[in-house]
């Protein structure tokens, strides 16, 4: 293995400074984003959709350095794991505090039905950051903090100024996505209704066939309106994807107020509501009759996605930096 001549390998063959990181140059010293899986998307052969959320947004706002490590089953200080479903063993944790690991947070993904073991929570991590909101695992305590499902890598960000007008589109709405949950009910009532939608549901989830993530991408980018009817979970990536392309989403309202993800504490949000999708169509022709009306709702979303986007950041640099100066003290 070649390492080059001024770096020393420590006995877990990573380099001394990895394991035994100087301040940075600003002061600020750096993040370990670990990825304990093939963070490639998934018709790449990956497990996951959401590297580039995670890296490039969600992180965007820590100013600090952030090293990513990649399929890296290794323990680290300073450190943030993400973690698919379940974390490599039961004590992984536990283990790390044991070893006097110090400093170091995870990110739980994949827990839409919400049937994932969670034991590990009060074991171990300073603090833990999880997609697929619920009330009840929120209060589970201080250090659980949820995060949004994000877009999908390849996807990208769309500066505001670049968004099209919504009366300049050139579809009424769209739908991509699988026929999971009650999302039949939906594409019966777009037929029905003849809304001018452009409907692609004849793939399965994560199918490597489907539409590449740019031309999904500019499909909602040329969409007035995105339907986002609930899967597995309300919360779809496809949601913040129409978001991120200043697509108006149109979400189905969600009963259980324990799962209200687009309703923890952020005030009122413009995304349209429907309680039945046979209530889309009079929506739709409501939300259509006035173009300026129309106009108005979209600069709504945009800048309320723009705001939250904001707020996440922000959450997780409090969160993040907080972690730090408790073990390393102010301005670490």
């Amino acid at each position: 293995m070649t390492t080059g001549t001024n770096t020393r390998l420590s006995a877990t063959g990573f380099p001394d400074f990895l394991q035994n990181p100087e301040p940075a140059q600003n002061g600020r010293r750096a993040l370990h984003l670990i990825f304990q899986m093939n963070a490639l998307p998934i018709e790449a052969g990956g497990r996951i959709y959401e590297l580039d959320w995670i890296y490039s947004v969600v992180c965007a706002g820590l100013n600090r350095p952030v090293h990513l490590h990649l399929e890296s089953n290794v323990k680290m200080n300073d450190s943030l794991t993400v973690l698919l479903f379940d974390p490599p063993t039961p004590d992984w944790f536990l283990d790390m505090r044991n070893e006097g690991i110090v400093n170091f947070g995870a990110l739980h993904m994949g827990d839409e039905t919400f049937s994932l073991n969670r034991d590990w929570y009060s074991a171990g991590p300073d603090y833990i950051f999880r997609n697929y909101y619920n009330g009840e695992i929120s209060q589970q305590g201080p250090a659980v903090h949820y995060l949004p499902l994000g877009m999908k890598s390849g996807f990208g960000t769309i500066p505001a100024s670049m968004l099209p007008r919504a009366d300049t589109r050139k579809y009424l709405c769209n739908f991509i996505g699988s026929k999971r949950g009650n999302r039949q009910e939906m594409l019966t009532v777009v037929e029905q209704s003849g809304l001018a939608c452009f409907i692609s549901a004849d793939k399965q989830w994560a199918d490597p066939q489907a539409l590449h993530v740019i031309t999904y991408r500019n499909l909602l980018v040329e969409s007035v309106f995105t339907l986002a009817p609930h899967g597995n979970n309300p919360e779809s990536l496809r949601l913040y994807e129409a978001l991120e392309a200043g697509s108006i989403p149109i979400v189905q309202s969600v009963a259980d107020r324990n799962m209200d993800f687009l309703g923890i504490g952020l005030g009122p949000n413009p995304i349209p509501t429907v309680a039945h999708w046979s209530e889309l169509p009079e929506l739709i022709h409501n939300l259509t009759a006035s173009p300026e009306k129309l106009l108005t709702l979209q600069r709504d979303v945009i800048s309320w996605w723009q705001h939250r986007k904001r707020g996440i950041q922000a959450m997780v640099r409090s969160i993040v930096d907080s972690s730090f100066e408790r073990v390393h003290g102010d301005g670490a």
